[in-house]
């Protein structure tokens, strides 16, 4: 027996894991690495700022470099993101506490001093849980998301010691008073090239970066919806 409630809830559950799986699996098959570049470029600070022709140069420069940083290891025979941690002598912390603030959600983030990865473990529970409840698994190839994340905040450790700052290598006027100008590097550029990395690493088929949005597609129902659809038609 099904009472009458439990089968509506049941009728909204499938519909919003129909929904989920497929703009999941449009995403992946109707934008490439440059256009999610793009998209990530417009939650920059200083997006409109940045000259409208240069924009899809400077994506590409930041997808070449993270996945010529990934090529580097996966010559060398490795692609554990926790192997690499530890032989790059970087602690790992996980915490429980602290990952959302509002409707803003916390994943991962990098320390330098001492070199500290720190993986938001409600976040990474939350992502596993509506991969595993959506049949997101085949689509994806991944159950846990926590290796994408470390190999992400690994490439930010990289850019400190090694590499220097993909944001910053392009630089963006903000502020100008006479002969005073002040410019601001672009931080997305380094979101960018470090999702790249974790892509090549991992040897993923989906734009890492697409995980985040996966907790909004749940939440946020019909208006994220309508905003991925506007994404892929402004692509084509």
């Amino acid at each position: 027996m099904v009472l009458k409630g439990h089968w509506d809830v049941a009728k909204v559950a499938y519909s919003l894991t129909t929904q989920i799986c497929e703009l999941v699996s449009r995403l992946i098959t109707e934008l490439d690495d440059e256009s999610f570049g793009l998209i990530q470029l417009r939650n920059d600070l200083i997006h409109r700022r940045i000259p409208e022709e240069v924009r899809r140069d400077i994506i590409r420069f930041a997808l070449k470099t993270g996945e010529h940083i990934a090529d580097i290891f996966l010559c060398e025979g490795s692609s554990d993101p926790l192997k690499l941690i530890q032989s790059l002598k970087i602690k790992v912390r996980e915490e429980s506490q602290g990952y959302r603030f509002g409707s803003v959600y916390f994943f991962s983030e990098y320390v330098g001093r001492p070199p500290t990865i720190v993986i938001y473990s409600r976040s990474m529970e939350e992502l596993a849980t509506i991969i595993d409840e959506h049949g997101l698994s085949t689509l994806l190839g991944i159950r846990d998301p926590t290796p994408v994340f470390l190999a992400h905040e690994m490439f930010h450790h990289l850019e400190k010691t090694k590499i220097g700052d993909v944001g910053g290598i392009f630089r963006v006027r903000t502020f100008r008073l006479g002969s005073l100008k002040i410019t601001s590097g672009i931080h997305t550029l380094s979101d960018v090239a470090a999702y790249h990395f974790a892509k090549k690493l991992l040897i993923l088929h989906f734009p890492p970066a697409l995980l985040p949005y996966l907790i909004l597609m749940k939440h946020e129902g019909k208006e994220i919806t309508e905003e991925i659809l506007a994404w892929i038609n402004e692509q084509k």
